[in-house]
């Protein structure tokens, strides 16, 4: 390159001149990269638009978050209450268990006790119809001994105590 081109470009670039080719150039660049920045603008203004969005979508999965961990927390709460009235009605049905099991034994230590009860009864009933019987033939042969004794004494036999006064009332058949 030449000595003075470059002594006159330095002077000019000094003051803030530039040769018209390079100016083209440079005008050409920053026309280029204002393409660049308004697309980059675009993009970016897209990007924001996307992430106020996503803001939004995270505000609403936060809340719901939330929602369902609050919802998680009573459920778990639930589940405990549920799980401490299982092990009172567990011991509730326990007891109901031993209980029905004694009035079982009790149940049969009262059928047993009845049967023998049935038992004792029916030999005293028929205990009691012997004795019925021998009072039968008892006052069968008093009968017949007190009409042959009214065919031997027709007023009655008359029957003396061993004391010396006779007492009204004393004697059988008065």
């Amino acid at each position: 390159m030449n000595p003075f081109r470059s002594a006159l470009k330095r002077i000019l670039a000094f003051i803030g001149l530039a040769p018209i080719r390079q100016v083209h150039a440079l005008s050409g660049t920053v026309a280029r990269a204002d393409t660049k920045v308004d697309a980059l603008k675009r993009r970016l203004a897209t990007v924001h638009g996307e992430l106020r969005t996503r803001k939004h979508e995270m505000k609403r999965i936060s809340r719901a978050y939330d929602a369902s961990e609050r919802e998680t927390r009573e459920w778990q709460g639930s589940a405990e209450r549920s799980k401490a009235k299982t092990a009172e009605w567990k011991v509730t049905a326990e007891t109901w268990k031993q209980r029905a099991a004694q009035y079982r034994r009790n149940l049969r230590e009262t059928k047993r006790q009845l049967e023998s009860v049935e038992q004792t009864t029916h030999l005293a009933q028929e205990h009691l119809m012997s004795t019925e019987v021998k009072l039968d033939l008892v006052e069968a042969a008093i009968q017949t001994l007190d009409d042959r004794m009214r065919v031997v004494l027709p007023d009655g036999p008359i029957v003396k105590t061993g004391s010396s006064e006779d007492r009204p009332g004393d004697s059988e058949g008065e």
